[in-house]
Order: structure tokens, then sequence, then C-alpha cells
């Protein structure tokens, strides 16, 4: 994609959401690539090590800052001035990794994203002082597991190897048996099944992914709804896509504890 068309985009995409500051991809795709699996709230493969996307559990969602020079931004449009009256590149700080190139980094963030949300829902154990997840399928969405985020991983630990554990925990909240901590694993994963993300194009929602290419190859523009959350940027959506399961299962579980 060229450097008009990278720029009109980033543009279109810049601080559309709180908590992840977006960039859309590649704008049509082939028959079962990318766009197709974001259309279906799937996830992509993960350019960052799994260790440090995946590794145990996360206490805090992920977080994507840009840096020119030593100043630090939360918003790419703020970087963006600032690099270009200084300059000098963005660089893309996500879960602690580095990167230099902006499609590579939202990419990653947006993994980094599903992966937490994947973990927040799994039941964990406590080894070592550290939090282990039971994760057999490795991380990604809901829908899919992305193995390229998991191949690396090796802070997991298998179901059966988990229920000798003592100390367990589901999303924020810690059990001292296996029985309470699969229902409430349960309950996270049942209050995540019916969200959806949705893809619009001209207000017409798009089901296929020959139906994304065909129209944005004559409006080059997709639009991708989360709840009542909107972006263009497939990225954006997918951490939003994240988020919204983790706030659902929070609230389950919470209610949960409360009951």
């Amino acid at each position: 994609m060229n450097r008009r068309i990278l720029t009109a985009v980033a543009l279109a995409c810049m601080c559309s959401v709180a908590v992840s500051a977006a960039y859309a991809g590649e704008g049509c795709c082939s028959k079962g690539s990318k766009t197709a699996k974001v259309a279906a709230g799937e996830s992509g493969g993960c350019p960052m090590s799994a260790k440090k996307t995946c590794g145990g559990v996360k206490e805090e969602f992920p977080t994507m800052s840009m840096m020119v020079g030593e100043t630090k931004y939360d918003c790419p449009d703020s970087a963006a001035m600032a690099a270009k009256k200084a300059k000098a590149p963005v660089r893309y700080i996500v879960a602690g990794e580095e990167f230099d190139d902006a499609e590579t980094a939202y990419k990653a963030y947006a993994c980094a994203a599903e992966c937490y949300a994947k973990s927040f829902t799994s039941i964990a154990c406590e080894k070592d002082g550290k939090w282990i997840v039971c994760s057999p399928s490795g991380c990604g969405s809901e829908a899919k597991t992305a193995s390229s985020c998991m191949k690396d991983q090796d802070t997991t630990i298998s179901a059966d190897a988990l229920k000798k554990c003592s100390k367990f925990r589901v999303a924020g909240h810690t059990y001292e048996n296996w029985d309470a901590a699969k229902k409430a694993h349960e309950r996270a994963v049942a209050a995540t099944k019916d969200l959806k993300m949705v893809a619009m194009v001209d207000g017409k929602k798009v089901d296929s992914c020959e139906s994304i290419c065909s129209t944005m190859k004559k409006t080059g523009k997709v639009e991708y709804m989360v709840g009542t959350q909107k972006t263009n940027c497939e990225y954006n959506a997918r951490a939003m896509m994240a988020k919204a399961r983790v706030e659902a299962a929070k609230k389950a579980v919470d209610a949960m504890a409360k009951a």
C-alpha cells in the first residue's frame, strides 16, 4: 500500500478509541485472508514474541504509546506532528516491545489485546509466586487461536496439572479450589459468547470477504462496530473486541462473587 493511502488511513484512525490507537491494514483481501478473519472477529498472526505478548497473566489491559526522541505520546496525531517538527521517526511501544513500523506495531497491539482477553477469562494457578495460565490451545481471539502467538510460550500449564494447584484465578478473582474457579471460568466465557464484531460498508452489514473486497475497491472504507463503538481501523476493531470481552467477563464474575 503506498504512503499516501497509508497516511490517509492513519489520519482517519487517530484517537478513535481512548484505549487503543490504531491503524488499518490492507484495504482489500484475497479469499481466506486476514480481512475476512477480522470481519468474523478473529485474530491474525502476532508479530511480537509470544513470551512478551502472552506470557503469564498480565495485570492490566495492554497499552500502546509512541515515542519521538525522548518524548512519549499516547495519540498518533500528536506523535506525527512532533515527528514532523523534529524531523525524527516515530517509534511505537507495545507491551514493552519497540517497533519502527506503524502497521506492525498496531497489529502487535491487537494481538496483545486478544491475548489478554483470552488469559483474563482462562483459569490460572499460582506457581512459584507467578500466575500460570491453563491454555492448552494457545491464545488469541475467542473464535480462533492465532497459533503463531503461542509458539514460544513456556508459561502455560496443562489442565491436569492445574487441578493440583492450591490457588486459582479467573477474571481478577482468586479461588481456593478448582471447582469454584471452573464455574467462574464458565460464567466468564458465557458472558462473552454473544459479543460480535460487525463490518459495515455504506451502512450495510458485510458478511463475506468477497463483499468487503468488492466494495473496498470502490470506496476504500469499511466501518467496524463493537457494541456502540465504531472504527475504520481493523486492528483497532480487534482491540475493541478484546476489551469488550474483558469488560463483559469481569462484570459477570464480579456479579457471581457478590451473589
